[in-house]
């Protein structure tokens, strides 16, 4: 978000993803160098470099049902 609008980073198509099954999805932001990397179930499917400082929110589409569960932030 930047100015209380949602901006694309980087678009992920032709994701396998199925109904009624959880995923584990998972984020890596390495600060000193700025990678990113986007993780569904131990595959990566994003990498970049970019500066992130912020907060951390989840969003889906407004015509989904999405349920997340066991949510957690963890620094090093």
């Amino acid at each position: 978000m930047k100015n209380g609008r949602r901006s694309v980073v980087q678009w992920i198509r032709n994701v396998p993803i199925k109904q009624n099954i959880w995923y584990t999805l998972k984020v890596i932001v390495k600060g000193g160098t700025n990678n990113v990397e986007g993780y569904i179930n131990k595959k990566r499917y994003i990498s970049f470099k970019k500066a992130i400082s912020g907060r951390v929110d989840l969003w889906s589409k407004s015509d989904s049902y999405v349920y997340f569960d066991n949510f957690f932030v963890k620094t090093e």
